[in-house]
């Protein structure tokens, strides 16, 4: 069908993400007077995984959490057809809806001989033992995005037609959490002294996995006798 130039063009799918352009009068609607499909979301960036092991934050040991998976970006709308003096174009389908990005995983749990805050200790002839580091913990799939989106609007008479929508982007995985900390001593502001004193601390705790494997993993946790807080 030839679109009179006297026609309407219709309007641009939304969010604009290089397609879904409106069909144009004055031309067949099969050579540009149907609107242009719209194109698809992007996925969400996966939120990375815990790069220290944790921090001291009122007074307590914090581990640190991975990051919490991105949104995907909403598929866009077709393009709307264009339109004649008697007819109206079709509307554009709507875009498809994102998924969203997980949750993160949480740090592992620490284990502490003995902790030394703004205080002065001195030991002697004692013995100070932690046990293992607990495991961080592991990321998410982000969730997937909407498997339905909207069809082309159709035309009445002699318009053109709607372009289809698109689907919007998955979500994005989140970020393992840092291993547990095994510290024989961990002290913050002033170091306790120690003589004829044994520590021992146990093993440090295994990094969370990431919602994608191998790419967005914690870190692993530490094993010392004496550390200090950040």
């Amino acid at each position: 069908n030839g679109v009179p130039p006297s026609g309407q063009a219709g309007s641009v799918g939304a969010p604009p993400l290089g397609a879904g352009q409106a069909g144009v009068p004055g031309v067949g609607c099969g050579s540009g007077g149907t609107g242009v499909d719209g194109a698809s979301g992007t996925a969400g960036l996966d939120g990375p995984g815990a790069s220290a092991v944790g921090v001291l934050g009122s007074g307590q040991w914090m581990a640190s959490p991975g990051s919490d998976g991105n949104a995907g970006v909403p598929g866009q709308g077709g393009g709307g057809g264009a339109s004649t003096d008697t007819a109206g174009g079709g509307g554009g389908g709507c875009g498809g809806c994102p998924g969203n990005g997980a949750l993160a995983a949480t740090g592992g749990g620490a284990s502490v001989g003995l902790f030394a805050l703004n205080s002065t200790v001195n030991l002697v002839d004692s013995t100070v033992s932690a046990s293992d580091g607990g495991n961080g913990g592991s990321g998410f799939a982000g969730q997937a995005r909407q498997s339905v989106f909207g069809a082309g609007g159709n035309r009445s008479g002699t318009a053109c037609n709607g372009g289809n929508g698109a689907p919007g982007g998955n979500g994005g995985s989140s970020g393992g959490g840092a291993g547990g900390i095994s510290i024989g001593i961990l002290w913050s502001v002033t170091q306790p002294t120690t003589t004829s004193t044994t520590i021992t601390p146990g093993i440090a705790g295994p990094a969370g996995l990431g919602g994608t494997p191998g790419t967005n993993d914690g870190i692993v946790g530490i094993a010392q006798d004496v550390f200090e807080a950040p």
